[in-house]
């Protein structure tokens, strides 16, 4: 038998179906790589329809490159595939679901694009711009019809197929079981080699899984908040390295990273919705009180304003400050924090002086109702 002979069935449909599904697997072994996928429909009456739609393969690189760099390579493979096939379509799709056989990539998929080295962030960016974290799921090795591709086939084993034109058996239930895959790789030495030494930023690392909301309504300063962040840090750092412990003063660079740290985890708390669309190139919801900000993500991840000021010679801060929300404590200890530091001037003065490094949401009102509660200020008030 010869590729000539096999018999490909057009309709992939259900005409009556009230759910459909598309379903895409990738693989890739030393020699090659690909993705497959297939259309699930389902009637009222409950009869379930699989159907291969589209697959596509890639030859695997001379140079020698890790097994799960090439499985994120089929992933990407699946992503793109994925879109033309919705494209071409041109149908109501229930559910779009993705799957792989690799717990490393998807664990890869779930991690920031800053803690992942250059070729592994940069197509782990692409998929989470395309696709949700939750679309990805876990097939065993023996239920990835993509394995098919990666590894080969000859016609006449092909066309006896069911795994390959009509995917796993689990598609054909009436449910889907989405089951999560519990295996813990984090140790593992081909997933932690991909991941970035982030000793530069001892910071996000101290702070992550940290909320630091409490310790900024226990903090009378903004000054004050900045170097307790950079002393914890501080203190960790000589906790792992007591053989090289740092007494000095805390550095200009340290209390930087405490700043940006304190900035970031507020702004994720506030604005994740704008961060998320952000990271998606989506567009901001209309009711978003960024909408007119033009905002953007620095390399550092945060939050800053956007405009025409980048064709300014203005310093890069002034140009595009950081966006602070108006209805948090940090919003207070920062109008409150260059009030004083100005020797108490008025509303304007404070406002233009704050912008040369922050953005505070509807500022002007904030930062009147912060200043009206100075009590120098009312002291030295004259009456009216």
């Amino acid at each position: 038998m010869n590729l000539n002979d096999i018999n490909i069935e057009r309709c992939i449909v259900i005409q009556s179906a009230v759910v459909t599904e598309l379903h895409g697997f990738c693989d890739a072994s030393e020699k090659a790589y690909g993705a497959a996928i297939y259309a699930r429909t389902v009637t009222a009456a409950g009869e379930v329809k699989v159907k291969l739609v589209a697959s596509k393969s890639r030859v695997s690189t001379i140079k020698q490159v890790t097994i799960p760099r090439l499985e994120l390579c089929s992933a990407v493979l699946l992503t793109k595939l994925m879109d033309k096939v919705q494209r071409a379509l041109k149908m109501d799709i229930t559910s779009v679901f993705y799957w792989s056989d690799s717990t490393i990539v998807i664990s890869w998929m779930k991690k920031e694009s800053r803690d992942l080295k250059t070729f592994v962030a940069n197509r782990v960016v692409f998929i989470q711009e395309c696709t949700e974290i939750n679309q990805w799921h876990h097939v065993p090795s023996e239920q990835n019809p993509a394995d098919i591709i990666s590894r080969g086939l000859d016609p006449e084993r092909i066309q006896q197929s069911d795994l390959w034109w009509f995917g796993p058996s689990f598609l054909q239930e009436s449910l889907v079981n989405l089951a999560s895959d519990s295996n813990d790789i984090h140790n593992s030495e081909l997933y932690q080699r991909e991941l970035k030494n982030n000793q530069g930023d001892p910071v996000s690392l101290l702070m992550q899984d940290i909320d630091i909301l409490p310790i900024i309504n226990g903090c009378s300063s903004f000054v004050k908040l900045q170097r307790i962040i950079a002393w914890c840090v501080r203190f960790k750092e000589n906790a792992r390295n007591p053989l090289q412990t740092t007494t000095d003063s805390l550095t200009a660079p340290e209390l930087s990273a405490s700043l940006f740290c304190l900035v970031r985890n507020v702004q994720s708390v506030y604005f994740s919705k704008e961060i998320q669309c952000i990271k998606k190139r989506q567009q901001l919801h209309n009711s978003s009180n960024l909408l007119n900000l033009s905002p953007f993500l620095d390399e550092k991840n945060i939050l800053r304003v956007g405009g025409r000021l980048r064709h300014s010679n203005l310093p890069a801060e002034q140009k595009h400050p950081m966006l602070i929300p108006n209805n948090n404590p940090i919003c207070d200890l920062i109008i409150n924090h260059f009030h004083v530091f100005y020797f108490h001037t008025g509303i304007e003065a404070t406002l233009a002086n704050i912008r040369t490094q922050f953005w505070i949401i509807n500022g002007r009102s904030t930062v009147k109702r912060v200043i009206a509660k100075c009590l120098k200020c009312l002291k030295l008030r004259p009456y009216t």
